[in-house]
C-alpha cells in the first residue's frame, strides 16, 4: 500500500468522523442542545485550524514536486498561486489627508443618518448644507466562545 493509499484507508476509517457523524445526529434528533453542539465543534474547529496551520508550509513545499500549477492529489485538485501583495499607504502624505476627510465625512453622514432617527429630523451643516445621512445595516447577532 502506498503513501496515498494509506493516508485515504486512514480517513476513511477514522473515528473522529463517525463520532463527528454521530454528534450531528444526536443534536438533530434532539438529545443533545444547540449550544453544546456548536461549542463542540467549535473546539473541533480550533484544533483542526492549528493543525492545517502547522502541516501547511510542509504541503506548500511538497506541491514543488508538481511543476503543473494545477494538478490533481488525493481526490482533490490543488491550484498553485501566489497569495495577494499589500501596498502600505501611510508614508503617503496626501493619502493620509483624504483618508482624514474621509473619515470627517463619514461621522457628519454617521451623526445625520441617527439625528433623522432619533428627532425625525435633517442634519443640516454649518453652511447650512443639508447633509446626507449614512444607510446602517444592523448586524445579526452571534455569539463569541472564549476558554476552548
Amino acid at each position: 500500500m502506498n503513501n496515498t493509499e494509506q493516508l485515504e484507508h486512514f480517513a476513511a476509517g477514522l473515528p473522529v468522523m463517525e463520532r463527528l457523524i454521530e454528534l450531528a445526529n444526536a443534536w438533530r434528533e434532539g438529545s443533545i442542545d444547540a449550544l453544546a453542539t456548536y461549542i463542540t465543534l467549535s473546539r473541533i474547529s480550533k484544533m483542526l485550524d492549528q493543525l492545517k496551520d502547522e502541516v501547511k508550509p510542509y504541503a506548500i513545499e511538497q506541491s514543488g514536486q508538481w511543476h503543473e500549477k494545477t494538478f490533481s492529489y488525493f481526490g482533490a485538485t490543488i491550484e498553485k498561486k501566489a497569495a495577494a501583495g499589500r501596498w502600505d499607504f501611510k508614508g503617503v502624505q496626501a493619502w493620509n489627508e483624504a483618508k482624514a476627510t474621509l473619515q470627517s465625512i463619514e461621522e457628519r453622514a454617521k451623526a445625520a443618518a441617527q439625528a433623522a432617527a432619533k428627532f425625525g429630523a435633517a442634519m443640516v451643516s454649518e453652511d447650512g448644507e443639508l447633509l446626507d445621512g449614512a444607510k446602517y445595516t444592523p448586524g445579526s447577532d452571534i455569539i463569541a466562545l472564549k476558554g476552548l
